[in-house]
């Protein structure tokens, strides 16, 4: 029991004793009296516990609550502490995962760059080869049109030679006959000239 709690249990001891003496001083039978005092007594030791143990639970509880907010803030100081650490990883990690990321990126963009060059000087090649076989062919084609059209030609200007050869060789044979015809029809008319000068003279 604390100084506190025994003085004012003297306090409450005296206070009964005179309280037992006030009592039979007005003719209270001793039993009575003693029985009231007794009475009192337990009430007041009821209640001077009670306040007795409601200062040790507000010491305790006052105590355990600097405990406690003692823990609480040495809890959240390591919580913080971890925190930041915990973040200061992770911005470590995301720094280097960034860095992979990108020079991946990077690799895979120049690799992707190789692989398109490639794949345009391929086309490209291709392209000149196909348009330089177009041009062999078109020349060829060309080549093979003109020659069919010269030959072409040339047996029209011959089969116009030849027609114009044989036009002329008869227009000459007919002229011939014309000839020989009126020829003979002059013979003819200057016979019969000749007879009828004859007879008239």
């Amino acid at each position: 029991m604390t100084p506190v709690s025994t003085h004012a249990a003297g306090a409450t001891m005296d206070f009964l004793y005179s309280l037992y003496d006030a009592l039979v001083s007005i003719n209270v039978p001793n039993d009575k009296a003693r029985a009231v005092v007794d009475a009192m007594e337990r009430d007041m030791v009821t209640q001077l516990t009670t306040k007795a143990d409601l200062d040790s639970l507000r010491a305790a509880s006052k105590a355990d609550l600097e405990l406690l907010r003692h823990d609480m803030q040495s809890g959240f100081a390591a919580a913080r502490k971890d925190l930041d650490s915990g973040l200061a990883l992770l911005r470590k990690d995301l720094d280097v995962g960034l860095a992979t990321a990108r020079k991946e990126l990077e690799t895979g963009l120049a690799a992707l760059r190789k692989d398109l060059e490639a794949g345009l000087a391929a086309a490209r090649k291709e392209l000149e080869t196909g348009l330089a076989a177009l041009r062999k062919d078109l020349e060829t084609g060309l080549a093979d049109n003109r020659q069919h059209t010269d030959s072409g030609l040339a047996a029209l200007r011959q089969d116009m030679q030849s027609g114009f050869a044989l036009q002329r060789k008869e227009t000459e044979a007919m002229a011939s006959q014309i000839v020989i015809r009126l020829g003979t029809l002059i013979v003819a008319v200057a016979g019969l000239a000749l007879g009828y000068a004859q007879l008239g003279s």
